[in-house]
């Protein structure tokens, strides 16, 4: 059986307490769209509405949906054999680290 928490449960509610806050935890640990991205860990970031997303749930609908069909259109060119090509070496890539 799997414990509840691990480790990176663990880390994420210790910096949470130690920064002060969900918001500035989520910026130490780098889990913005900016890092993420920069990461490899998404492929694209949708652009939100001034103010955020809460602010006009209709045009956060309609970028997700153009995003999706944007992402869609360029993959399903791809043959299964290079989506799966392409996965692995991106996953094989996550939390690889150079300086």
């Amino acid at each position: 059986m799997t414990p509840w928490l691990n480790y990176h449960h663990l880390l994420y509610f210790w910096t949470v307490v130690r920064e002060g806050g969900v918001t500035k935890a989520a910026e130490a640990l780098r889990l913005d769209a900016p890092n993420l991205l920069k990461l490899g860990v998404v492929d694209g970031v949708v652009k939100e509405p001034l103010g955020g997303a809460q602010e006009d749930p209709a045009a956060t609908g309609s970028a997700i949906r153009k995003t999706l069909r944007d992402s869609l259109a360029d993959l399903s060119k791809a043959s299964p054999e290079k989506l799966i090509a392409m996965r692995y070496a991106k996953f094989r890539a996550m939390g690889v680290f150079s300086e």
